[in-house]
């Protein structure tokens, strides 16, 4: 991503809550987080309220969760036992 050119304005990642926590964290620590831009995360577990974006400043963040009930109504599954 560092060598990306022209410089997006515009991110998104897919990955549970820890692959995006470790993502927003390496992209902090090579300067990506830059103001002008916007960052989408998509969780895909159910654990986005302890998503920290922390450290991101004037940068536009977006995190986008299905909740439980939602997805469990959906695979005819009951909340809390879905995999």
């Amino acid at each position: 991503m560092d060598n990306l050119r022209p410089i997006p304005s515009a991110f998104v990642a897919f990955g549970t809550t820890q692959q995006l926590t470790d993502t927003l964290k390496e992209a902090q620590k090579r300067s990506l987080i830059k103001r002008n831009s916007r960052w989408n995360f998509v969780v895909e577990d159910f654990d986005a309220e302890n998503f920290a974006t922390s450290g991101t400043g004037d940068v536009d963040v977006v995190i986008v969760s299905m909740k439980a009930e939602v997805c469990c109504g959906l695979t005819e599954q009951t909340p809390g036992t879905y995999r």
